[in-house]
């Protein structure tokens, strides 16, 4: 007999609850899987709150490790469990005393560094990449308040770069992957929300197939354009959702829900292991992870 591994179906399951209960907050979106993460900074609605806190995922419990120097929520993030930065935002209540910040810090694993700010601070943009490598997209600020952003930054290790924009401007979106191949979904373009996914090729924003389900505040996991996973989201009003959609490149497909409906939590990972905590309505401390095992099966005869 002869054996061969496959993909299996993917699903959520229950992991650590996050010591803080928050929403929007700067996440590591490069990649990694359903074990590790971190958390840094983010938001409380009622009443409105900012926090500066950070907390590190291990796949079963989250730890504080060292603050940001900055308090913010409604901010984005690239990079890994040891590698990241943080990048823009602002403090509750939105639009937050200062409007958008621009500053950026890098986590180093042990300490926050306060590095070069972008050239557009705002909130609720997308970020994927690397620390050192890292794209900023999307979001909102400026005066008015609702001025939604269609900006793209590249970070190259030292300074960021504004290059080609987005098609469409908004801001709550959710992105993933690298800064040379990155995916963008959902949002808030001025009006509802909508389904449309742009991908980035190093170059410029190309308009796909959009999501199934229109909606703003998804979290995209990726590690390039190709292959995604888009969660949850506010349909709003009325309601927030728990579908979830694969991206092959191509299309999206509706798979396995998230057991808790919610928008603007912190996530990363890849469209076959990735993790989602804290969000809202109530900005949870709930934690879930997506897990798409690989199955062996037998064919034939020796």
């Amino acid at each position: 007999m002869k054996g061969y591994a496959a993909q299996g179906t993917g699903a959520w399951a229950t992991g650590g609850n996050l010591n803080q209960a928050r929403s929007q907050g700067g996440n590591n979106a490069s990649g990694g899987s359903a074990s590790i993460g971190l958390v840094s900074g983010g938001n409380k609605y009622s009443p409105g709150i900012s926090y500066n806190n950070t907390e590190q995922y291990n796949g079963t419990s989250w730890t504080e490790v060292n603050e940001l120097n900055s308090t913010r929520g409604y901010s984005t993030g690239a990079g890994t469990l040891t590698a990241a930065l943080v990048v823009s935002g602002t403090m509750a209540p939105s639009p937050g005393p200062a409007g958008p910040r621009a500053n950026v810090e890098s986590f180093d694993g042990t300490n926050w560094t306060e590095v070069n700010d972008v050239n557009v601070g705002r909130t609720q943009g997308a970020g994927a990449g690397t620390q050192t490598a890292a794209i900023f997209v999307g979001g909102e600020g400026g005066s008015p308040w609702n001025d939604y952003k269609d900006a793209t930054e590249l970070w190259d290790g030292s300074s960021w770069t504004e290059v080609s924009d987005l098609n469409d401007g908004r801001t709550l979106l959710g992105g993933g992957g690298l800064s040379t191949s990155a995916i963008v979904a959902g949002g808030h373009p001025g009006s509802g929300n909508t389904a449309n996914t742009e991908t980035w090729d190093g170059t410029s924003w190309t308009e796909v197939s959009n999501l199934n389900t229109s909606r703003e505040g998804p979290n995209v996991a990726a590690n390039s354009n190709t292959a995604a996973l888009a969660f949850g989201g506010r349909l709003g009003p009325p309601g927030n959702t728990a579908v979830t959609e694969s991206w092959n490149g191509t299309s999206w497909t509706e798979v396995a829900d998230l057991s808790n409906a919610r928008y603007n939590g912190t996530s990363a990972g890849s469209s076959t292991s990735a993790w989602l905590a804290g969000g809202s309505p109530g900005t949870p401390n709930a934690t879930e992870e997506w897990t798409v095992p690989f199955v062996t099966k037998t064919i034939g005869t020796d």
